[in-house]
């Protein structure tokens, strides 16, 4: 077995857009997700951008062939899918994210020049 029950799961999927498949990564491999919400009994949590159900690969373009006339798969990738179900469920929660200038303010990185250390630097 993969992985034991949980009360409650928490989904990060870990990206940002879904412009490109290369946005989405791992991610677009539905057994992933799958194992995921087979692991829940009670609550499972999805935590992704919301645009990502909207982005250009959010949108299915119906049936296709390739140049030898086989079909190729127009689904729409999984975390796509997963932000419009829960869409449509009215189960989405969204909040404002900080920025990175929000989130670090007042923090100043030292620097190696500022910084005393016996031995050599490993870059």
């Amino acid at each position: 077995m993969q992985g034991k029950e949980s009360k409650v799961i928490i989904n990060d999927w870990v990206i940002t857009s879904a412009n490109a498949f290369s946005d989405m990564g791992f991610t677009i491999d539905s057994n992933r997700g799958n194992v995921g919400m087979s692991r829940m009994t009670e609550v499972m949590l999805n935590i992704l951008p919301a645009r990502v159900g909207s982005d250009a690969k959010s949108l299915s373009h119906g049936p296709q062939r390739n140049h030898l006339g086989d079909n190729v798969i127009t689904d729409v990738p999984y975390p796509c899918a997963v932000v419009q179900w829960y869409s449509s469920e009215e189960s989405v929660i969204t909040c404002t994210c900080p920025t990175e200038e929000q989130l670090f303010k007042g923090i100043s990185f030292a620097g190696k020049e500022n910084c005393v250390r016996s031995g050599s630097w490993i870059n």
